[in-house]
């Protein structure tokens, strides 16, 4: 599992927060509640 910063950086966001509004505002979950779905049905 690779960090959220590290997923931030490699998809161009300048800090986290940003990444993490971006995807709570376009998936509708932040992405820690995504992860924990995911691996849930995984």
């Amino acid at each position: 599992q690779e960090p959220l910063i590290s997923v931030a950086c490699n998809l161009g966001f300048t800090t986290q927060g940003n990444f993490l509004r971006f995807f709570r505002d376009h998936v509708g979950v932040p992405p820690t509640l995504y992860r924990e779905a995911a691996r849930a049905t995984a």
